[in-house]
């Protein structure tokens, strides 16, 4: 289960890295819902999830990050083909120095050929000590 969840991810944060909003899109079950904080959103339509996820990218963009990192920090099997990963990203630079950091945790369902994200939770992005000396 790992390395499935691993390539998904990978996935995940290439279409993050090149702004590919449709390929991030494609990740999401319909209906997904978002939690951030203070907020839940159910995004019943692609349209709608591709727009909460353009969001995502513009971050990136804006801080000219050049490469997204993760790392799985947990993961349980919550049901068969359903599952919990709590995930650390970070965004690092073009000198390899992470300029932001954020932790979220999915509920993923799936078969061994296709997953896709049911519930997606963000913490705060936290500030890293790139962003202090700017």
């Amino acid at each position: 289960m790992t390395n499935e969840v691993n390539a998904f991810l990978s996935s995940m944060a290439e279409a993050v890295e090149f702004g590919r909003e449709q390929q991030l899109q494609a990740l999401f079950s319909q209906p997904a819902v978002f939690v951030t904080e203070g907020e839940k959103q159910v995004c019943m339509t692609a349209q709608s999830i591709r727009e909460k996820l353009s969001k995502f990218i513009e971050v990136a963009v804006e801080n000219e990050c050049y490469r997204l990192s993760f790392n799985i920090l947990q993961l349980m099997t919550l049901a068969e083909g359903t599952y919990f990963a709590q995930v650390n990203w970070q965004w690092l630079d073009q000198h390899g120095t992470v300029a932001r950091e954020r932790i979220s945790a999915f509920t993923l369902h799936g078969t061994d050929d296709e997953m896709s994200i049911v519930v997606c939770v963000l913490d705060a992005a936290r500030i890293t000590t790139a962003e202090i000396a700017v």
